[in-house]
């Protein structure tokens, strides 16, 4: 009901439950704005780079939002995941660090959190989070994004995590098949 404000940008999430032939969608509004400068109407007058600066901090902040947080609840995956001190953690596609970051605390201190993305900026922003955060055992990787990059292979993990990255996949049994010995060979999830 309120009026746009200039320069800031309303993101939401679709929430879609699909049971047989039965299919909802809820949407969920983050009700606050994102200002952020050089996102406009006259956004053309802004250079390219600013432009770019810009989308990054919307999609960083949208990726980080309390909503988001409140709907993936990320204190509950780490309890249902059991994490124990000394695991190695994949969790590809983090962007941001919604669940890396919350896993490396788990570990409390120990083993690994490796936070993976085929997107630069956010190895960089989880480099700088990690960097601001003390974090010992976050390290980002850039991957690459068709196929199975080979960093997943030449390393074994305790857990292997996504989320809302499986539709990016292209061909997902393949992937899955490759990514497998991946996995610890008796406790691996």
């Amino acid at each position: 009901g309120r009026p746009p404000l200039k320069g800031a940008s309303y993101f939401h999430f679709l929430i879609v439950d699909v049971d047989k032939d039965d299919v909802s969608v809820k949407v969920v509004p983050i009700i606050k704005p994102i200002p952020v400068k050089g996102i406009n109407n006259d956004s053309d007058k802004y250079p390219s780079y600013l432009r770019a600066q810009a989308l990054f901090k919307i999609r960083a902040l949208t990726l980080s939002s309390e909503e988001r947080q409140a709907m993936l609840r990320p204190a509950r995956v780490v309890e249902a995941l059991k994490i124990k001190p000394g695991m190695n953690i994949v969790d590809i596609g983090s962007g941001t660090g919604i669940f890396t970051f919350p896993f490396a605390d788990a570990l409390k201190g120990t083993g690994m959190v490796f936070a993976t993305d085929v997107d630069s900026q956010m190895t960089d922003y989880i480099d700088q989070k990690a960097k601001e955060g003390k974090y010992q055992n976050v390290s980002s990787v850039l991957v690459k994004a068709e196929g199975l990059d080979p960093f997943y292979k030449r390393n074994s993990f305790d857990i292997i995590f996504l989320s809302g990255v499986y539709n990016r996949i292209l061909r997902p049994l393949d992937y899955f098949r490759e990514l497998r010995p991946s996995l610890k060979k008796d406790s691996g999830r």
